[in-house]
């Protein structure tokens, strides 16, 4: 696959509004790489143990949620991750990156949360106002 059809598939993933549509096929497929549908338990595992460990550094789920969502990207793309990361941040501004980090964080907080004990009101006091959370086997198209 050339460069120009991996760079216009990694586009076409992203099509759409990522930052507010939580139900958007590409976030419901993260979601997925985070359970390990992709990578198996092992990458659950490692997941779940940073997120439960880290949901309280808004800095250290960044560096993991750029770093895994890139990962994401470049596995369903074939590609390298460097390539992906280099074909998104040449495409979107920094204010929408920002926003999609802040909104797959939130998420990603969440999906710990759901495999621990951390409760609502911790979320809440981590800053998570609000995280609509559909899973793709529950009707989402």
């Amino acid at each position: 696959m050339t460069n120009e059809n991996i760079r216009t598939r990694i586009l076409r993933d992203l099509e759409g509004d990522l930052t507010t549509d939580s139900n958007h096929a590409t976030r419901r497929m993260f979601r997925c790489w985070l359970d390990g549908s992709y990578l198996g338990e092992d990458h659950y595992r490692n997941n779940v143990e940073f997120i439960k460990g880290n949901s309280h550094d808004r800095k250290a789920m960044r560096r993991f949620i750029v770093s895994e969502f890139v990962k994401y990207i470049a596995h369903d793309a074939q590609c390298s991750a460097s390539y992906a990361q280099k074909v998104i941040v040449e495409r979107y501004g920094k204010g929408y990156l920002d926003n999609l980090n802040d909104a797959l964080i939130d998420e990603a907080i969440e999906f710990g949360a759901e495999h621990s004990s951390q409760s609502m009101d911790d979320l809440r006091a981590l800053g998570v106002v609000k995280v609509i959370f559909t899973p793709a086997d529950k009707g989402a198209a």
